[in-house]
């Protein structure tokens, strides 16, 4: 999909991800059989059955947009979308980062 400004309406900045992005649960896991038969034998081969990921259950609960559901009826996690809601967390981060590296100057200054 295209990105380009002039083609959105009604655009507002996600409120607060990232109290929702510290509910993500960053899982290990091995594939199962229910796993497309060609997948399954390519990670068995490679010896790459076993993985780390995010639930697709779990990230639908805070921001079901970025969730499609397959043909099979599976669901699997557009990960460009997930990424943009990572980097307005990041950018609250930030904000956080700032807010105490002030607060330890003001704090350094009194004590001098």
């Amino acid at each position: 999909f295209c990105s380009d400004k002039r083609l959105k309406q009604s655009v507002e900045t996600i409120p607060s991800p990232l109290k929702s992005i510290l509910n993500f649960d960053v899982v290990e896991f091995d594939w199962n059989k229910n796993l497309n038969s060609a997948d399954y034998i390519y990670f068995e081969k490679k010896n790459k059955l076993h993985s780390i990921g995010l639930i697709a259950q779990n990230i639908r609960q805070y921001y079901p947009e970025v969730i499609e559901v397959m043909s099979s009826g599976y669901y699997r996690i557009n990960y460009p979308k997930l990424n943009a809601v990572l980097v307005e967390g990041i950018k609250e981060q930030q904000v956080f980062i700032e807010d105490i590296e002030q607060q330890l100057i003001e704090l350094e200054n009194k004590l001098k």
